[in-house]
């Protein structure tokens, strides 16, 4: 791509221009399907893999997205920024996938974040699970932060918000406090814990009514408590395989009539 002026005519356009004026060529309703470097298709606006090594979008280089953009993915871009700014005529996002970057926060796309529905974060930097940062998705239902450095799980970390899926796996959680997930126990279905450094596991940490699937792989569980499971009335798959468990202690299982398998 090439720039007729501005830059001086037929002199090369820089990468993080290009996608801008890639993003405005589109919103004009010209098609995006053979241009470069984004590609689009059924709404899904692609952006991964850019070669934008430690570089953060600049504000407003996202704003206007495409017309019709349901989900946005910006993954394998070694992005840093947290902080996005998307024009708010494109209520139609809901889904946002930033794998594979070196993001440390939760990100924040201006008024459109109330309407995201997914978020995936798999394999960035983010340390910490700040409530103020979440708060902002009133409309999520799920959260994808894998492979990230996440290593406690606080009964503050989570706000109210209607989750129903959340995988934390490959982090290094070592400690789950007692009542960390009673903010999103009204929505919850899917809890992934695996590949983390949990020992042990308090009482009244999984009061999760509506939980049909837990996984706790790979950790370093050795005993189970009684009642470690209360709570969990629909729970139907509790894995834990690979965690070296000892002993089983009388009530370990209490309460799981609903469970098809262990």
């Amino acid at each position: 791509m090439r720039l007729a002026s501005g830059l001086g005519r037929g002199a090369p356009v820089p990468p993080l221009l290009a996608l801008l004026l890639l993003l405005l060529q589109g919103a004009a309703g010209e098609p995006c399907a053979n241009a470069s470097p984004c590609s689009c298709r059924r709404g899904l606006l692609d952006c991964s893999r850019l070669d934008l090594s430690g570089r953060s979008l600049e504000p407003g280089l996202l704003s206007p997205l495409l017309h019709g953009t349901t989900a946005l993915d910006l993954s394998h871009n070694h992005l840093l920024s947290s902080n996005w700014s998307i024009g708010s005529s494109a209520q139609g996002l809901q889904e946002v996938k930033m794998n594979y970057n070196e993001l440390t926060d939760i990100p924040f796309f201006g008024e459109l974040t109330s309407n995201i529905t997914l978020l995936s974060l798999v394999h960035n930097r983010v340390s910490e699970i700040i409530p103020e940062q979440l708060q902002l998705y009133v409309s999520l239902e799920n959260l994808d932060l894998s492979s990230n450095l996440i290593s406690e799980i606080k009964a503050s970390s989570f706000p109210r918000m209607q989750l129903k899926y959340l995988n934390l796996s490959n982090n290094r959680i070592t400690t789950l406090e007692a009542s960390c997930f009673d903010n999103i126990s009204s929505s919850l279905i899917i809890v992934k814990l695996n590949r983390n450094r949990i020992s042990m596991i308090p009482s009244k940490t999984f009061r999760l009514p509506h939980v049909q699937l837990l996984e706790l792989k790979r950790n370093r569980i050795k005993v189970i408590e009684s009642l470690t499971f209360q709570g969990l009335d629909s729970l139907k798959s509790l894995k834990l395989h690979r965690n070296g468990i000892s002993r089983l202690m009388d009530g370990a299982l209490f309460g799981l009539d609903n469970m098809e398998e262990l």
